[in-house]
């Protein structure tokens, strides 16, 4: 072979190499992606009823949808609707996703600032373990009553000392979205850590300080579920 020969055939290998690697891994990733549409194909969506009343809702309820309405925002009726049928308390987000997702802006929180906070009683906090090694959070979600993995749930971590229900104070990279099987690992940046691990029908875990500085945590979540009864769905 000649040199000229060679050096074309050995371009042409450097070229092709990352081309059949990035190929391989696609492949090895498409069942993965296949699998989750799937489920999500299999998840039925409430239709929601608009309804331009409020009679029959919680106080709590009759805020929230009064402070919609009088801003002009477009998603009122669609929100007391879908408290009246409950059809968010089994949806993750709720009736927030059920009628704004894809459909229109979320409202700005301070159109109801004032109405009256929802009480989130606490589940059992997860259980950790962390050991020295590159900053990242790990773990697995179940069911407490059936002990099976509860998939796609959001995991958020937010600063150590603040307040674990406050979204304004943190950065969507603090966001962690579990898989089909219940299970999560993100690296992050080094600090110190709370961790809360909510979904729609259940109530939320949380950790309040896991050092992540130096560290990598190990969390083990059960999710104790609510009583529909004490659920709104928003």
């Amino acid at each position: 072979m000649t040199s000229s020969l060679r050096r074309t055939t050995l371009r042409f290998g450097r070229i092709v190499a990352p081309i059949l690697a990035l190929a391989i891994v696609a492949s090895c990733a498409r069942p993965r992606a296949d699998e989750e549409w799937a489920h999500a194909s299999a998840v039925t969506i409430p239709v929601v009823v608009e309804d331009s009343t409020t009679e029959g809702l919680s106080p709590r309820a009759v805020c929230y949808v009064n402070a919609l309405r009088e801003a002009g925002d477009p998603g009122a009726n669609c929100m007391a609707g879908c408290i009246r049928q409950r059809a968010g308390v089994n949806i993750g987000g709720g009736c927030w996703h059920l009628c704004y997702a894809y459909q229109r802006p979320m409202p700005d929180s301070s159109i109801y600032a004032n109405c009256p906070k929802q009480v989130i009683k606490r589940g059992p906090p997860p259980a950790a373990s962390c050991r020295a090694g590159e900053p990242t959070i790990r773990g697995t979600i179940v069911d407490a009553t059936s002990e099976k993995p509860v998939p796609l749930v959001g995991v958020r971590l937010f600063v150590a000392g603040t307040d674990p229900f406050d979204l304004s104070a943190h950065e969507p990279e603090f966001l962690i979205l579990a898989g089909l099987d219940g299970r999560f690992s993100e690296p992050v940046r080094p600090g110190l850590y709370g961790v809360v691990v909510a979904r729609m029908g259940y109530r939320p875990a949380i950790a309040d300080t896991l050092d992540l500085r130096e560290s990598s945590c190990e969390v083990s979540v059960s999710l104790e579920p609510v009583d529909p009864a004490e659920e709104e769905g928003f």
